[in-house]
């Protein structure tokens, strides 16, 4: 597998964390990485969405409310492209800012967020 896959897989596993999220896809073109989630509850809309929007990623369809009981489809778009020193560019960001919440929520522990955080150039977070 190819260092781009491993990234997009590995961003797909944390978006994965998230409770109410279930990753129904992933795949990478020419234009950048695309992963097709499901979230479940409100809580999970805004996590990916913030995280997207943090990371300048495009996701859509960008959803208000979602009422409580239903589910929504959302695709989020990232660049792969070397961009400043990190290799997958905005995909890599995104990888970023979730590994970020799920320690700021509790979902990861420090050391394995560090060691992420680490391989992607990030800043770390505390214990």
């Amino acid at each position: 597998m190819i260092a781009v896959d491993r990234t997009a897989q590995e961003v797909a596993r944390l978006a994965d964390m998230i409770p109410g999220v279930k990753v129904l896809g992933c795949e990478i073109s020419a234009s950048g990485a695309r992963l097709r989630v499901a979230a479940a509850e409100p809580g999970a809309v805004d996590a990916l969405q913030r995280a997207a929007l943090a990371a300048n990623v495009s996701i859509e369809p960008w959803l208000k409310d979602l009422p409580l009981g239903t589910s929504a489809e959302q695709t989020i778009s990232a660049q792969c492209e070397r961009r400043d020193e990190l290799e997958f560019g905005e995909l890599q960001i995104l990888g970023i800012h979730l590994v970020w919440h799920l320690k700021n929520t509790g979902l990861m522990a420090s050391v394995e967020a560090n060691t992420m955080l680490s391989k992607w150039g990030a800043a770390s977070v505390g214990a």
